[in-house]
């Protein structure tokens, strides 16, 4: 949890709501290698383009509503330098936008209206936003050298609140290594003192190494056998967090997690397979 404090002041120009929406989100441990873009990070390219080319403040903004989500929105109010062409520069960051992410996020788009204007952050709490959302570490980070292609280390910047009140943001660590974890963990804490604010580290997901010899995933994978008579799908997963919390708590623990069929995970879209948890 990352709070910077900000002050706010009163801003003259044109004032608009911009809008990004559309996007896959996903959840951020199974779906966070899959090219997606995350609404937070765009957002801040967006205003940092806008904060040199239309000496733009932000008033408010919001973007994502769990840590562990990959955000599919976000809105911010700005006001910018009057008579300065918003729609159009919204126009060529879509279609770079669109560039980058064709295939993953084809209803990505990015919109404004104009309201009515309202205290803003001042100029150094704006840059404080812009510097967050830009070089918050989101994504992959580093990707398995045991487990070809299966990420190792992720971070996803999930929830940014900003207002008069400062500048509130949730972001979601993750790793296979109890080391990573914790640079991981330090590099947030640096971004958040150098923009004069504080990070704390929550209890969530903990460190859960693959174990190449399983016992009980031995035993699980026989009874799964003998109850069915079919085969089960082994997989190793990124989002491992309960599984992590009492791996980390009792050294030595051979645990699995077992689950029913779920598709588009921590997204309006999601949803069960009934007949998977029957089974």
């Amino acid at each position: 949890v990352i709070r910077i404090p900000a002050a706010a002041s009163p801003a003259s120009g044109d004032a608009w709501r911009i809008e990004l929406t559309g996007l896959a989100g996903g959840h951020s441990g199974v779906d966070i290698d899959r090219g997606r873009a995350a609404a937070t990070a765009l957002m801040g390219r967006v205003l940092a383009g806008l904060r040199d080319a239309a000496d733009m403040r932000c008033a408010r903004f919001e973007s994502g509503q769990a840590d562990n989500a990959i955000a599919e929105s976000a809105a911010a109010d700005v006001v910018c330098a009057p008579g300065f062409g918003l729609e159009a520069a919204l126009a060529a960051m879509e279609a770079d936008f669109r560039a980058e992410y064709g295939d993953t996020e084809p209803g990505l788009r990015l919109t404004a209206r104009h309201i009515e204007a309202r205290p803003a952050l001042d100029g150094a709490g704006t840059d404080a936003l812009i510097c967050l959302l830009l070089n918050a570490p989101q994504g992959v980070i580093e990707r398995s050298a045991r487990l070809k292609g299966m990420p190792q280390t992720s971070c996803n910047l999930g929830v940014v609140r900003a207002g008069p009140d400062g500048i509130y943001a949730e972001a979601c660590a993750r790793s296979s290594s109890a080391t990573q974890l914790d640079w991981l963990n330090r590099r947030i804490d640096s971004l958040a003192r150098a923009l004069g604010g504080s990070a704390e580290r929550c209890r969530g997901n903990a460190a859960w190494e693959f174990a190449p010899e399983s016992p009980l995933r031995s035993r699980c994978a026989r009874a799964w056998r003998d109850i069915s008579g079919t085969e089960p799908v082994i997989k190793i997963s990124h989002a491992a967090a309960e599984c992590g919390i009492f791996a980390a708590e009792i050294p030595g623990l051979d645990c699995v997690a077992l689950g029913p069929t779920i598709e588009n995970a921590h997204t309006t879209r999601e949803r069960r397979n009934i007949a998977s948890a029957i089974r």
